[in-house]
């Protein structure tokens, strides 16, 4: 009789190990973590934007960037590759759901740092190493000189102004976060929108100190970062919820930038097929008479905005 319940108690025990080990193997839930990309004059820059401090390594690998994190991830690896194409060509989840792997195009130096929570991967491309020297060819004869010297190309994108030191006011309100630049003059810009990454792109170089929005963290701004655009303009980048909308005006001479309370922004609907058909017996309805500008709503979800200097009201409250 003893043995049996000794017998028992062993195979009860050996159970219990055998589940809690299965309960260790099994990953915990992966963290949706938003990713920002953008493509520098001189590099190419990932940064992905956990809502906590997190470890992590980054290495490059053969042919591929592998970044490596201490706790599960899911992000949106193809945002990555749309917006640094001289970089890599695919990216990838682990297959241990704790890193990404992306595959290079090129020979790469790395360099990554933290900016707050933010885990930031910059790729820069490595010196090509230099060829053999060759045996120079006989001297050529003098050619004579073209009618006309050859014309000059222009550059792809203008260069921009200078706009001397830009100041940032940011603060919270019950339904928003609000930035707010203060240029010196009216200064036009474009406010772009991928995911969780906003980006303005000023036709002006400038200074800014940031500090106003990283040192006091805004409800629904997060990791705030400014680089140098394609054409020497300041750019600033932020993430905020995906699910929230931003919306921008100008006020005088400043940019006024409020990201609303998550669940603000709604889903485009999609599109009707193709070769759907109105029913036979419907009627067109009768055209809407057309509302006035000042009256029109801002779109939601609204992508990319030009904007044109309209006369300089008061300073907007922060």
């Amino acid at each position: 009789m003893g043995t049996g319940r000794a017998a028992r108690g062993h195979r009860r025990v050996g159970g219990l190990l055998v589940a809690a080990a299965l309960l260790a193997a099994q990953p915990a839930h992966a963290v949706d973590v938003p990713v920002r990309a953008a493509a520098h004059p001189t590099y190419g820059r990932m940064v992905f934007d956990w809502p906590r401090k997190v470890d992590y390594t980054a290495a490059v690998e053969g042919e591929r960037l592998v970044i490596r994190f201490d706790q599960p991830v899911a992000a949106p690896l193809d945002r990555v590759v749309a917006a640094l194409p001289a970089y890599v060509a695919a990216g990838r989840m682990g297959g241990d759901g704790r890193s990404v792997e992306f595959d290079l195009k090129r020979p790469v130096t790395l360099k990554s740092f933290r900016s707050g929570n933010a885990v930031a991967i910059d790729l820069t491309p490595a010196a090509a190493p230099a060829p053999a020297p060759a045996t120079p060819p006989p001297p050529a004869k003098a050619a004579s000189p073209p009618a006309t010297p050859p014309a000059t190309p222009s550059a792809s994108v203008a260069p921009a102004a200078k706009g001397g030191t830009v100041k940032l006011r940011a603060g919270d309100h019950p339904t928003h976060s609000r930035l707010a630049f203060d240029w010196s003059a009216p200064t036009g810009y474009t406010l772009q929108r991928d995911g969780a990454a906003v980006t303005l792109l000023f036709d002006r170089a400038a200074g800014i100190d940031l500090s106003p929005a990283s040192k006091a963290p805004l409800r629904n701004v997060r990791n705030i970062d400014q680089f140098k655009a394609p054409n020497g303009g300041l750019a600033v980048t932020f993430a905020a919820p995906p699910d929230s909308d931003v919306r921008e005006f100008r006020n005088g001479a400043s940019v006024v930038v409020d990201v609303l309370n998550a669940g603000t922004r709604k889903a485009a609907e999609p599109a009707p097929p193709a070769d759907a058909k109105p029913p036979a017996d419907a009627k067109p309805a009768p055209p809407a008479p057309a509302a006035p500008v000042k009256d029109l709503p801002v779109p939601p979800g609204a992508t990319t905005t030009s904007v044109k200097a309209p006369p300089a009201p008061p300073p907007a409250p922060v």
